[in-house]
């Protein structure tokens, strides 16, 4: 987690960790052998698949993976097949070759923590990955629901934490990435809980946040505006 000056001159950025794909597959099996932890050994596999992507490598076929992953090449085509269906792989028209699929850039948030003026905390989870997505004008909509809560020194109770996480498991569920609705990140200081989405249209965003708008208001005030920001100039001070 990065500590931010209030005036957010400082950039913001994420701590990736990369290691040989094999290597890493390797590590992750060994701990399943000698630790006798119930792991899933499917999920370690499809996690290496990803990542034998990168700068370099954004396109590949099943038998390369296979080669990078030291997994059987049908085993492979499975995962592949398994990951496109989730939106994190995307198939070249032929079916030869993948390449990351949008989901993917969901993956890549950061914990962000400033003081404010008032000395009370500012917590904020964005996606700095998908700040820096050269594609953003294909997502020109922003929808920000700001969700207001009663808590101490800015921050929400236990129960009203949960309520906030039930609201927003609710509109993620509604708003997903793999149709085009991408969820940025929320900012949660002084008694307010913003989630921000990037979306391809402004209607179902419209709908979905007039719904959970209804359903909660006799337990939070929840306001939500959208809008067009083709570059998504909105975020700028979460990574300048």
């Amino acid at each position: 987690m990065r500590h931010l000056s209030i005036d957010q001159e400082s950039g913001l950025y994420m701590v990736t960790r990369k290691s040989s794909t094999r290597a890493a597959l390797d590590a992750d099996e060994g701990r399943e052998k000698s630790g006798g932890q119930p792991l899933v050994t499917g999920l370690l596999r499809g996690l290496a698949v990803l990542r034998c992507f990168d700068h370099g490598r954004e396109r590949l076929g099943s038998s390369e993976i296979a080669r990078m992953t030291g997994l059987p090449q049908p085993t492979v085509w499975r995962l592949c097949k398994t990951l496109e269906h989730g939106g994190y792989l995307t198939a070249d028209p032929d079916g030869s070759r993948f390449r990351p699929g949008l989901s993917i850039l969901t993956l890549g948030y950061s914990a962000l923590e400033a003081e404010l003026a008032n000395g009370n905390m500012l917590l904020a989870i964005i996606n700095i990955d998908l700040l820096g997505w050269d594609s953003k004008a294909s997502h020109p909509w922003i929808l920000n629901v700001e969700i207001k809560y009663d808590g101490v020194n800015g921050m929400p109770d236990d129960e009203t934490y949960q309520l906030l996480g039930q609201i927003e498991e609710e509109i993620m569920e509604a708003l997903k990435d793999i149709d085009g609705y991408l969820n940025i990140g929320r900012q949660t200081a002084d008694g307010v809980r913003e989630i921000y989405f990037a979306c391809k249209d402004f209607r179902l965003p419209s709908k979905t946040a007039y719904i959970v708008q209804q359903k909660y208001s006799g337990r939070v005030e929840i306001n939500y505006d959208i809008y067009k920001d083709k570059y998504w100039r909105s975020f700028d001070h979460f990574v300048n």
